[in-house]
């Protein structure tokens, strides 16, 4: 038989003894209920000190301050794990202040580090940032900038309040503005070492927000473009553009403010249409002396305002901004554009005398260009109308007139362009029977106008077209039933215009079947 090694032997001995003697042995689950009651107990004498050193630090009614006990109930409270980081964050406290003993900034940092070893700061948000603010500032006070950086920085991390705010601030004194906002540049671009991080570049431009800087307004505005990027989140996104468009310091940051205002509340991203406010905010953009391209976008902002809202119709004022941008020459999609809007305001006559010459300058300057295949269908279109009425600078050409408006049906166009110039096509090939498609051609661009819903106005006046080739056999078999179908569909459409001319043809061909 195995020997019991001696100690065995002993224990098994003891246990025996008590039993004899009526002592009852503790099993192991009253052991673990021990435990934890000593360790509620411990707990609760810790939270006691830690309370009652804080009514003899602050003193409190009846107590006065006693720095001393203060301090030594502190200590006490160390024997929690729960209590020992308040408690080591309030013994850092009083040796920065020498309270109750000598000025310790060594020992003070200390007790402050040996906190934040301790803290959970999800659990507590509140003293953990009151805990790393102390020591960001100790580390501050000892030169030792890139640690207090560090800890500084553990500080944005929480919700907004006061402490954040000072962290900001104590952040930009340590490390120049201009730095931090270099760096939330690089942190959007993605810019050398720096991995795009839309987060950091908002944590780098709040900082430079929080001081009075140079570049604090251009803080405001990039804060403005990611928060519309990030949430999106139009009402604080328009807070930081309008921060930044009301101050007078950097006149390029309050344009560029001014101009992306305008463009919100004219677009309504993300709130309610504003045209009077993005009118406002394009004029002080455009108002501002500075030749970069983002007055000249403002300009053409504001021009379109004034040209395509009937509210705050102006074409004279219109053209003026189209004139400015096209001759600033600073930004050439810019100019394409207004150059665009001014073919269009000379070839009807809007804001100054028709001129079918000066639009034809405008459309041709938009057609030699190469990267706004949008802007060049507009401008064939132009040129097509042009060509087909003619005036006294422009003689009528209907050859031209169909070639310019095939080369727009060939552009990637949108909807509503495409049915109107299919019509303008058709009623062109229709009414000049000198072209060498004829008849053929007239009809089958007006069919294809009459088969699109998205501009009713178009439809109608091409199913007219249609019913006059059939009631007249123009190109097509004399066919009075089709002539008629055709007029009643323009007529429900309900186009005052086409209507008056459809029902004046029912009435007609009404007639022409009795003959």
């Amino acid at each position: 038989m195995k020997r019991m090694p001696d100690k065995g032997k002993r224990m098994f001995l003891c246990k025996v003894m008590l039993v004899c003697l009526g002592i009852p042995t503790i099993s192991a689950m009253e052991k673990s209920n021990a435990d934890s009651i000593a360790q509620t107990l411990t707990l609760l004498k810790a939270e006691q000190a830690l309370l009652e050193g804080k009514l003899f630090l602050f003193g409190e009614g009846p107590v006065r301050p006693d720095y001393r006990k203060a301090y030594y109930l502190f200590s006490r409270a160390l024997s929690s794990n729960n209590v020992a980081p308040e408690a080591y964050y309030w013994l850092g406290y009083m040796d920065y202040n020498g309270q109750g003993l000598e000025e310790d900034v060594v020992l003070s940092l200390r007790w402050f580090l040996k906190a934040a070893d301790r803290i959970d700061a999800q659990t507590d948000p509140l003293l953990s940032v009151s805990i790393y603010y102390a020591i960001g500032l100790l580390y501050k006070l000892k030169k030792n900038y890139q640690k207090a950086l560090d800890f500084f920085s553990l500080i944005l991390r929480f919700e907004e309040s006061e402490m954040v705010m000072r962290a900001r601030q104590q952040l930009a004194a340590i490390k120049p503005p201009f730095e931090w906002y270099r760096d939330g540049e690089h942190y959007k671009m993605g810019i050398g070492e720096k991995k795009q991080d839309f987060v950091e570049a908002r944590k780098c431009f709040e900082i430079v927000a929080s001081v009075q800087c140079y570049e604090q307004a251009e803080a405001w505005y990039e804060l403005g473009n990611l928060c519309h990027l990030l949430q999106p989140d139009a009402s604080k996104a328009i807070e930081y553009y309008e921060k930044a468009a009301n101050q007078e310091r950097n006149q390029m940051a309050k344009a560029w403010a001014s101009e992306r205002l305008g463009i919100f509340f004219s677009n309504a991203q993300g709130m309610q249409r504003d045209y009077v406010k993005a009118k406002e905010y394009c004029e002080k953009a455009a108002a501002i002396e500075i030749e970069r391209p983002v007055r000249v976008w403002a300009l053409l902002q504001l021009g379109c305002l004034l040209h395509d809202v009937p509210e705050i119709q102006d074409y004279s004022k219109a053209k003026e901004c189209f004139e400015k941008v096209v001759s600033s020459e600073l930004d050439a999609r810019a100019s394409i554009r207004a150059s665009l809007y001014l073919g269009e305001l000379y070839r009807l006559g809007h804001g100054a005398k028709r001129h079918y010459g000066k639009a034809k300058e405008c459309y041709e300057r938009v057609e030699r260009q190469i990267f706004n295949f949008k802007a060049k269908a507009g401008a064939f279109f132009g040129l097509g109308l042009i060509y087909a009425e003619g005036d006294e600078h422009i003689q009528k050409d209907y050859n031209k007139s169909i070639e310019y408006l095939e080369k727009t049906l060939n552009q990637e166009i949108d909807l509503n362009l495409r049915a109107v110039a299919w019509f303008v096509l058709g009623s062109l090939y229709a009414d000049n029977e000198s072209t060498v498609q004829g008849y053929g051609k007239a009809k089958e661009n007006l069919e294809k106008a009459a088969d699109q819903e998205i501009n009713t106005g178009v439809k109608a006046h091409a199913l007219a077209w249609l019913g006059i080739l059939f009631k007249e056999g123009l190109g097509v078999q004399k066919d009075f039933d089709k002539a008629k179908e055709y007029f009643e569909k323009a007529v429900e459409l309900g186009d005052e215009l086409v209507k008056e001319r459809a029902e004046y043809e029912l009435t007609d061909l009404a007639k022409e079947k009795e003959r």
